[in-house]
């Protein structure tokens, strides 16, 4: 909750009094769990093999999900907290992965939150999952924060990156990634506790 807390406060959202407003617009688009985890097909590397969330595609040990849904920045990181422990907006590391990313919703992918934002203090973008800003593919002339109100990333259609205001009401990508156990060589299949 501390790092949530800290989140609302680098969005100048003032948490405590924004809390439930920002609650209220995070729309639950899949249902929970109703099978055990044991029959799920942990072979398949198309789809994520972690019980409790479903239709999730997966690259590798990392897993996304678009949803369709149109919520603030906060609301979007929020929800793919809670949806999954250890789940964030997407990050994205290499143009390989920007790419797949938009591949994996061609038809439905206009505008959706990825989980970079900047933060005035460090005059930087950071990911919301704490991983390296290592990779950027902003449009031209992207980031300008304009009107000095632009402090959280969208991918649009084409792959390309763009900064929008925080409380603006966008689609977005969750990520989950898949994490080993010690001393095991497959992916982890539970949630984390």
């Amino acid at each position: 909750m501390k790092s949530l807390l800290i989140l609302f406060t680098l969005l100048g959202l003032g948490a405590c009094r924004h809390l439930e407003m920002m609650m209220e617009d995070a729309v639950v688009e899949e249902e929970p769990a109703t099978e055990p985890c044991e029959k799920m097909n942990i072979s398949d590397t198309t789809w994520c093999p972690v019980c409790g969330i479903h239709n999730w595609r997966r690259f590798g040990n990392t897993c996304y999900k678009l949803f369709q849904s149109k919520v603030s920045f906060a609301s979007a990181e929020l929800y793919c907290r809670r949806r999954i422990q250890g789940g964030r907006l997407a990050s994205i590391h290499t143009s390989s992965d920007n790419r797949r990313l938009v591949r994996l919703y061609p038809s439905r992918l206009i505008r959706a939150w990825l989980g970079g934002i900047y933060l005035q203090q460090g005059k930087s973008y950071v990911w919301t999952d704490g991983t390296n800003f290592n990779y950027q593919n902003w449009a031209p002339g992207e980031p300008n924060n304009q009107y000095g109100k632009e402090s959280c990333m969208e991918m649009i259609r084409n792959g390309k990156w763009n900064d929008l205001p925080c409380h603006s009401r966008q689609a977005f990508i969750c990520e989950y990634r898949l994490r080993r156990r010690e001393g095991e060589e497959e992916e982890s299949l539970e949630m984390d506790d």
